[in-house]
């Protein structure tokens, strides 16, 4: 039997298991496919395939359990501690009202309408995860390509070994690290970051640059190889924050004055902080404006 014909069931019945659950999800994977391969083929393991699989699965799950949802009787339970003993109660347009013994059915689906609407919240993050981690995963054959081939001109080597000039402002808030050892400030900003290396376009973070005699730090330079142009690209994540969001305004005139213009050497992408960003269109981006 050879990987291509496995059937990789899901993994997880239960949504409500802990948030850690897609690392989870590719470990058992590992196992499942290795049991059936022989030790010399075993570096074929977790796909993109096997990742988006397990996304379309929990996505068919989200529906099914929003459907559940809406047939439920109206008002949500909860119990309080009353002489000792937990006694339900239902919360209706704003009025809590005791459920009694006789009213055990109500319980019973109101307690089933809860489980419901705790996996559908457990639902969304395991996708928001399966999506973060289908940008960041590099499969071990596309790996050996990059090792073998290499990602970079001798321009952009030359251009990458020049004296840089990072910005030094709270270096110590640049927590999260990308795959080439790059560190950076928020997620958003590793998910693009991962999805350049993984394309194969090199960058420099929050590298100085000066624009009529201001000094900025765009979030990714980029010396594009098909015409040796650099690019910027300013990621402005909290768009819901109006001091943040009149600030950067005024970046982006100031970028524009000094030649740096849409859809060709300027990439500004946008968030409000908690809606987080569209990785399909990312990779669009990328693909329009860099390779």
């Amino acid at each position: 039997m050879n990987s291509s014909s496995l059937k990789l069931e899901p993994l997880i019945k239960n949504p409500l298991r802990s948030h850690h659950i897609c690392c989870n999800i590719m470990v058992n994977n590992v196992k499942n496919v290795s049991r059936h391969l022989r030790p010399k083929e075993r570096k074929i393991m977790i796909t993109k395939k096997a990742i988006k699989a397990e996304y379309d699965y929990y996505l068919n799950e989200h529906r099914e359990y929003v459907k559940k949802l809406d047939a439920f009787s109206e008002g949500n339970i909860f119990f309080k501690s009353e002489h000792r003993q937990p006694r339900p109660y239902v919360y209706i347009n704003g009025k809590e009202i005791y459920l009694p013994k006789k009213k055990q059915s109500l319980i019973d689906e109101l307690v089933e309408k809860k489980k419901v609407s705790e996996s559908i919240i457990q639902i969304k993050k395991n996708l928001k995860l399966l999506e973060e981690m289908e940008a960041g995963y590099t499969e071990y054959g596309d790996i050996k390509i990059f090792q073998k081939t290499g990602a970079q001109t001798d321009v952009i080597k030359r251009w990458l070994n020049m004296p840089r000039n990072k910005n030094r402002y709270k270096e110590h808030n640049r927590i999260h690290v990308t795959p080439a050892g790059e560190r950076v400030r928020s997620k958003e900003e590793l998910i693009i970051a991962i999805l350049l290396e993984n394309a194969g376009i090199v960058y420099k973070y929050e590298e100085g640059l000066m624009l009529d005699g201001n000094e900025v730090y765009p979030d990714f330079t980029i010396k594009r190889k098909r015409d040796g142009k650099i690019v910027i690209w300013e990621h402005y994540g909290m768009m819901d924050v109006e001091e943040y969001r009149i600030s950067n305004r005024q970046k982006a005139f100031l970028y524009e004055e000094c030649g740096y213009r849409p859809y060709d050497n300027f990439i500004a992408t946008y968030s409000n902080g908690e809606d987080g960003v569209d990785i399909v269109l990312l990779k669009q981006i990328i693909e329009f404006m860099l390779i």
